[in-house]
């Protein structure tokens, strides 16, 4: 996002929605106005704020039972507010052949599934696709920053009022990198355990 970024500022441009190659995908950056400082949000934040700005402008109205899924991997805030605001969650396998099967299974249940989420940025907007669909949840999202700038307010405090409201999760998501075979080899026999994984 840094070139993008670059070229917002010289167009005093505060947010950068960015896709994929083959738009599945969306990540969102926004430029504090008042400290120039960027802010990336991730994939759970973005989710998020996507959840709740579907559940404020569709959920509510629907006249249906509403329901959101996300993976397993992904933070358990929606879930969160689920509790607090009457929709269905659901927590679903990683992948979005799990979530978008989940959210066929219960549409034939008789839900209205308004949102699904990985925290790897993809996005499932509603019922046109059961599958990740970053175009859909950029429009969504531009839908949402008009909103939250015609309140003279920014993407992030948006967020923290969310948080505000519900509480906040934290996640971490992070990998490592050995380039020592014998010490991966080690790690995952310890991990196997010998098959015995519930013996410590």
């Amino acid at each position: 996002l840094d070139e993008a970024q670059a070229f917002a500022v010289e167009r005093t441009c505060d947010v950068v929605l960015a896709n994929d190659p083959d738009a599945d995908r969306l990540a969102v950056s926004e430029r504090c106005r008042s400290t120039g400082k960027w802010t990336v949000f991730t994939g759970d934040q973005i989710g998020i704020l996507l959840g709740v700005w579907l559940w404020e402008r569709v959920g509510k109205k629907s006249g249906k039972a509403v329901a959101m899924c996300a993976s397993t991997v992904s933070s358990k805030m929606l879930s969160t507010i689920g509790e607090k605001e009457g929709f269905k969650f659901e927590e679903t396998l990683t992948g979005f052949k799990w979530i978008g099967s989940k959210s066929d299974d219960l549409r034939e249940e008789g839900y209205n599934v308004i949102f699904g989420y990985e925290e790897a940025i993809g996005f499932c907007c509603g019922s046109v696709t059961s599958d990740k669909d970053g175009l859909s949840a950029l429009g969504v999202f531009s839908e949402m920053i008009i909103s939250i700038y015609k309140e003279k307010r920014q993407v992030k405090d948006h967020l923290n009022l969310i948080y505000q409201k519900y509480g906040e999760r934290v996640s971490q998501n992070g990998y490592f990198f050995c380039y020592e075979p014998s010490k991966i080899v080690k790690i995952l026999d310890d991990l196997r355990n010998g098959g015995k994984y519930f013996d410590f």
